[in-house]
């Protein structure tokens, strides 16, 4: 039999309009059960295997290597974190009354963004925008002690992905003098100089969105 262990069950279920919840349900179950089948099967190899190996070594515990766990994920089609400008002038007030108007409107859509959003959806967002695929996976990094820095991969492309709300100075001087791995950070974390310092330093390999 073929090495399942490297196997990834993967459910993408999309809510189009007139979509009733018995469709996502009966999705959802048979994913579940397909995983069983596969956990099964990758048990009963396993001990064969465990078996025919303990004949020969009279060990048995060479191969009690874990097995990764299997799963899916469930993703809905829903508004962009990143909303289109919908601001749009007032007639009948001044240019500055309108000017103060639209300060106040970026104002609540920042604070929106930061306080508001599903940090994981955010995530799944920025990297979907960056064309990786749903089978990533995020790795906290220790050795960033000042912001959380997360290690993004899928299998194909990889990139460090912070999503704090202020880039501290150490983290900047760090890809300042490291700029062999991209970065992404929300915009809104940086100021004019980090931003340039960055963008200065690491070229293409850095994106804020």
């Amino acid at each position: 039999m073929k090495d399942i262990v490297k196997i990834f069950c993967f459910g993408l279920l999309i809510s189009l309009h007139g979509c009733g919840m018995g469709e996502w349900d009966i999705t959802i179950e048979r994913n579940k059960r397909v995983i069983e089948k596969i956990e099964l099967s990758r048990k009963s190899e396993s001990h064969k295997l465990k078996e025919t190996k303990d004949l020969f070594t009279n060990d048995s515990s060479t191969n009690d290597l874990p097995l990764k766990p299997l799963g899916f994920k469930v993703f809905k089609l829903q508004k962009s974190n990143f909303t289109r400008v919908e601001f749009a002038p007032d007639p009948e007030k001044t240019e500055e009354e309108n000017i103060e108007l639209l300060k106040k409107y970026i104002k609540d859509k920042e604070a929106q963004l930061v306080n508001a959003f599903n940090r994981d959806e955010l995530v799944t967002e920025i990297l979907i925008k960056n064309g990786f695929k749903l089978n990533y996976t995020l790795t906290k990094q220790a050795e960033f002690k000042k912001n959380e820095m997360l290690f993004a991969t899928d299998g194909n492309k990889e990139t460090l992905i912070c999503l704090d709300v202020i880039i501290e100075d150490e983290t900047v001087e760090h890809f300042k003098a490291n700029i062999d791995q991209k970065l992404i950070v929300l915009e809104r974390a940086l100021d004019t100089t980090k931003k340039w310092n960055l963008k200065h330093a690491m070229g293409d390999k850095f994106n804020a969105f």
